[in-house]
């Protein structure tokens, strides 16, 4: 059976997202840092690590995207899953009672107008959704709460007080599957770098455009050790070898990151 590695613990969404894609089919293991992850797939502690990547409300996980542009990993496909945020209690506690709500600082932040309808209640950030839920659990006190999946709630025995917390319904965050083989599918994740110098991004833009080929994201992130350049990572839909090939012969470096499609 292999084994499948995740950010988290039981009841986060990264958990509850594996659980949906593997099932009993895989053996399913919770650790503390998206870098531990990245670690275990490559010391081969791990088959694969599912990490996510992006969120509909507030963009790209540059921390997940930084540490894979830099691994040996390769994307072997993305899912998404529907953040439904709920308000978790003991089971006799009212919303009246409670004081403080703990969760992951992100997920706080996608619940804003929730707070601002309760004034009464102070957000408190906590490391995670699921071990926020945890945390009430086992302090069994009214006077917190937590926001998290319904999974966590289950498993910790706590009680729905309300569901769909989100500031927005069209919340979904995107995941990775990664391992050390080369998928493949219709989707082409690269990273690269170029000369410090004008028009050398346009003159591959060009090269896709020429191409028919779609650009889904393109994001920057800063060299460490090079004040004001640049890295660059580019969703591509169904580019030709050929086109990577030109690609790469024009970059300062070059890194397919991966192909794939939908899990």
């Amino acid at each position: 059976m292999k084994r499948v590695v995740y950010q988290g613990v039981e009841g986060s969404y990264s958990h509850m997202t594996a659980v949906r894609l593997f099932g009993t089919g895989a053996e399913l293991v919770g650790l503390p840092q998206f870098a531990d992850c990245i670690e275990a797939v490559e010391t081969g502690e791990a088959d694969e690590a599912l990490l996510a990547i992006e969120n509909t409300l507030i963009g790209p996980i540059y921390e997940v995207l930084d540490l894979v542009g830099d691994s040996s990993l390769h994307v072997l496909g993305e899912t998404a899953t529907r953040i439904e945020h709920c308000l978790l209690t003991l089971p006799e506690t009212e919303i009246e009672q409670i004081k403080t709500v703990y969760s992951h600082p992100k997920a706080l932040g996608q619940c804003l107008k929730f707070f601002r309808k309760h004034p009464f209640l102070s957000p408190e950030a906590y490391v995670d959704t699921a071990a926020a839920a945890a945390f009430v659990a086992k302090k069994k006190d009214p006077s917190i709460a937590a926001i998290a999946s319904r999974l966590a709630g289950s498993i910790h025995g706590l009680k729905v007080c309300l569901a769909n917390l989100e500031d927005n319904p069209e919340n979904f965050t995107r995941f990775l599957l990664l391992s050390k083989e080369m998928g493949e599918g219709p989707k082409c994740t690269i990273r690269l770098t170029l000369k410090h110098e004008p028009g050398s991004l346009a003159k591959i833009l060009t090269l896709i455009s020429k191409e028919g080929v779609n650009v889904t994201s393109i994001i920057s992130r800063p060299l460490p050790g090079k004040p004001f350049e640049y890295a660059f990572y580019l969703d591509l839909e169904t580019p030709s070898q050929s086109l990577l090939a030109e690609i790469e012969a024009q970059a300062k470096s070059f890194r397919n990151l991966g192909r794939y499609g939908v899990l």
